[in-house]
């Protein structure tokens, strides 16, 4: 997908995350990412498959119906908890009157919880449509996202970061922006509830990487070149901010230079970006392509990411370590004890060590497919997504077999 100043099409993805990147960790210089004059090569392998089992939950609702729509398992809480977004119907996407999509948490013990799709600062002038999932916080509050379409002005339409502070109260909104000014590209949460997102200025095509909190306090990650520009991809519980430096140029600048992206880490609350060594002989994807995938383990002590062809580990001192450049892995979310919740060419599977192991699901409703995860806990419980054969989607929580 091209990289210009049109930049990617823009969609919410969320998912929660969890990791620390300790203080004083040895890192390459801020103003360049050189290759590592050794870096070590570690081919990751296939190992056995690893099963799952479809945890009986109770069926989201809205408004008191249970809606015969798509769902997406957006997270997993350390409690057992089920992030789960309704997506509104794509027949009612003209009708934002008619929307019905909604933002429940789903355990075995109390069942479904959905929480408010009303907000004050929607309300009565606007339709609140594509209620969205962000994180859930260990105290049972959840951050989300909505679009407010005005009923008479679109050039007042906005969208809003909002928090639930339980299932009871209407949301508090967090951040607002008109979609005119500034596009919501990305965002993760905590489980304290602080926010990252990336902010795409729609007039200087810019995008910017913040960290925001609850009460409003905000940091920006800037670049120590004012000519590059921060891509955040991960946040850990104590602030340290993972991603990819971009170049800002005119789009016909980047038709014809082909300028690399460059892996970052901004440790604890530090607002600059250092660089991720590469190993030798590995190139930095180009600034064309959509931004690379880093994540980080929730001790800080790891972080691996899918670096162009090759998947990258550095460990605490961020020393990197090519573990594969043929299996297509991608990191969704790192544990402590050096595993992973990876994508890969033999499918979804956790990453321990030198293998992959597959993930399969036993008891898989007849023809349906295993289609995304989003995140794992340390329990190794799963929040997924699954392809049904009506086309519908939905969300599951699997736990390993026992």
């Amino acid at each position: 997908m091209s990289y210009s100043r049109s930049r990617w099409p823009l969609s919410v993805m969320v998912v929660m995350l969890i990791s620390v990147l300790p203080m004083g960790a040895t890192h390459a210089q801020p103003d360049e990412a050189t290759p590592a004059e050794r870096g070590a090569h570690q081919q990751v392998a296939r190992g056995q498959d690893v099963s799952y089992e479809i945890v009986q939950l109770a069926p989201a609702y809205r408004n008191g119906q249970i809606l015969h729509q798509s769902t997406i398992g957006s997270g997993i809480t350390e409690y057992s908890r089920l992030l789960v977004g309704i997506i509104e119907k794509k027949e009612d996407a003209e009708f934002p009157e008619y929307d019905k999509s909604a933002i429940n948490l789903i355990d075995q013990g109390s069942g479904a919880v959905a929480f408010p799709w009303i907000s004050e600062d929607c309300y009565p002038y606007f339709w609140a449509t594509r209620w969205r999932p962000i994180s859930a916080g260990r105290d049972g509050s959840v951050l989300g996202v909505v679009n407010c379409i005005h009923k008479t002005d679109s050039s007042k339409n906005k969208n809003m970061v909002v928090h639930w502070e339980s299932e009871k109260v209407l949301p508090r909104t967090i951040l607002s922006a008109s979609p005119q000014e500034v596009q919501y590209s990305l965002f993760h949460g905590t489980e304290d509830g602080h926010l990252l997102h990336v902010d795409l200025d729609t007039k200087k095509h810019v995008y910017s990487t913040y960290v925001t909190s609850l009460d409003g306090a905000s940091r920006r990650i800037s670049p120590s070149d004012p000519s590059s520009e921060v891509y955040g991809t991960d946040l850990a519980e104590q602030g340290t901010v993972a991603g990819v430096i971009l170049p800002h140029a005119d789009a016909g600048q980047l038709a014809t230079t082909d300028i690399l992206q460059k892996p970052f880490v901004a440790s604890g609350g530090s607002s600059l970006p250092e660089m991720l060594p590469l190993p030798a002989g590995v190139t930095a994807p180009s600034a064309r392509k959509t931004p690379a995938t880093i994540k980080v383990s929730p001790d800080g002590r790891r972080i691996i990411g899918a670096i162009g062809t090759h998947t990258i580990a550095w460990d605490a001192q961020r020393r990197p370590t090519i573990l594969s450049s043929t299996s297509a892995i991608t990191p969704v979310k790192l544990l402590n004890g050096n595993k992973a919740l990876v994508n890969s060419i033999w499918g979804p599977g956790i990453l321990r060590g030198g293998e992959i192991r597959p993930l399969v699901v036993a008891d898989m409703p007849p023809g349906a497919k295993l289609q995304t995860v989003a995140g794992i806990n340390t329990s190794q419980e799963i929040a997924a997504t699954l392809l049904l054969p009506s086309g519908l989607t939905q969300a599951v929580l699997l736990s390993p077999s026992s």
